[in-house]
């Protein structure tokens, strides 16, 4: 059985596969935006470099209503992901937030317990069930995420 990375990087597939345009933005940012607003803004701390232009930055106040932690990651000062990591009794729990994402997106591509997955080929939408009581939001830029596959050689780290 495929992972749900392979799952989402597999053209076959048409589970996940978004009918409209994933919504880019999320917590006021929005995907590809650069990352002048974030440098001046207070409450974020670097939390992670690497040598070929990957940045995470996370942010613990300020948050969304239900809002735990935020980390967002910039690859040549554009911004390549958002991970909001909620309460789940905020988020209204993560069957209904995935029930709800499936009725604006179209089926997603699930595991089946615990990850919900869609994409339109430009952005990656992924809800997950974390740690008891979280669950996790994640947009990913696919075109900024390509590019630094292409530069690193690699994967993006698992967040």
């Amino acid at each position: 059985t495929p992972s749900p990375r392979e799952r989402e990087a597999s053209p076959q597939s048409t589970r996940g596969k978004a009918k409209i345009a994933i919504d880019r933005s999320h917590a006021g940012m929005r995907l590809g935006d650069n990352d002048s607003s974030l440098r001046s803004s207070r409450g974020w701390m670097n939390t992670y470099n690497d040598e070929f232009g990957l940045t995470l930055y996370s942010n613990l106040s300020g948050l969304p209503r239900g809002g735990k932690s935020l980390t967002v990651a910039y690859f040549g000062g554009r911004l390549l992901m958002v991970l909001m990591t909620y309460r789940e009794s905020e988020f209204g729990q993560w069957q209904g937030g995935v029930d709800a994402t499936d009725k604006k997106y179209g089926p997603g591509n699930s595991d089946g317990h615990s990850t919900s997955s869609w994409t339109d080929d430009q952005t990656y939408l992924e809800i997950k069930k974390d740690s008891p009581g979280n669950v996790q939001a994640k947009i990913l830029d696919l075109s900024l995420r390509r590019e630094w596959i292409q530069r690193s050689g690699r994967d993006l780290p698992k967040f």
